[in-house]
């Protein structure tokens, strides 16, 4: 009888040790995360036979919600991430799908999949065909008209360098403006891997008066080479004009070359 008390005893503490370690149990979330990864690859997996536009988003943005459900949770998984980006680039949102698709190609991953990831990528880069920025700020100067507020300058003569004295030093005068900005670009297609670039950007600094106002405007015109999934190169022909207080200052022309290689 002794011994058979034991061993319950026995039995008994093992199961709470085995319980308190989770022995034999699912790993925490398991059967949620399955779900939720089924319901994201039903919807993505129908978006796929939707030709409506509209439609064929709404099962996008379930699949997108579902699998970003999981990544808050388990952000180790790699297909679940792969499977984001794939939404993402169906829904035609690039800029999303590519940090996710370059998020799996920072880490070890097949060489077959690393291939698919830099197709994504590439087809991603040639359908880029507008961009825009735009800014607003406000503008405050403590010194508008560059004065130095001292009453002794300095100048080179052929007797030296000569100190002078200002009857009436021009004081800094300070002023609140306003600053826009803003630009765009368009890219038509040539080639699969041949881009014309077409754009513009300007800038307005006003202030009370319109003294010290500056205004500049540029354009470009050039090709884009898609050199790979990640490099690419412009030679562009540039054209620049800046006005102050509404009179033309300076004006440049010039080739830029640009080139860029995404890590």
């Amino acid at each position: 009888m002794t011994r058979f008390l034991a061993f319950l005893l026995f039995l008994g503490l093992s199961i709470l040790i085995f319980a308190s370690v989770g022995w034999g149990a699912p790993a925490y979330g398991q059967d949620t995360t399955e779900a939720r990864f089924r319901a994201g690859m039903e919807a993505l997996n129908a978006a796929h036979a939707i030709a409506d536009r509209e439609a064929r988003d709404e099962r996008l943005d379930e699949a997108i919600a579902a699998f970003r459900a999981i990544l808050v949770d388990r952000p180790e998984l790699v297909r679940v991430r792969l499977e984001l980006a794939r939404a993402f680039f169906l829904k035609e949102e690039d800029t999303l799908a590519r940090r996710h698709f370059e998020q799996v190609l920072a880490g070890e991953v097949p060489p077959a999949v690393a291939a698919n990831i830099v197709r994504f990528l590439r087809i991603m880069r040639a359908r880029r065909r507008w961009e825009a920025q735009f800014g607003m700020a406000v503008a405050p100067d403590s010194n508008l008209n560059a004065a130095s507020g001292e009453r002794t300058i300095f100048l080179d003569t052929v007797f030296g360098r000569l100190p002078f004295t200002l009857d009436d030093p021009v004081k800094p005068k300070s002023g609140l403006g306003v600053s826009v900005w803003g630009g765009g670009e368009y890219q038509h297609p040539l080639t699969d891997r041949l881009r014309l670039r077409a754009g513009a950007n300007a800038s307005i600094r006003e202030y009370k008066g319109g003294d010290f106002d500056r205004h500049f405007l540029a354009a470009h015109l050039g090709p884009r080479r898609l050199i790979g999934a990640r490099t690419e190169a412009s030679l562009l022909a540039t054209v620049e004009r800046q006005w102050t207080a509404g009179a033309p200052e300076t004006d440049r022309f010039g080739l830029r070359l640009e080139g860029e290689h995404r890590l």
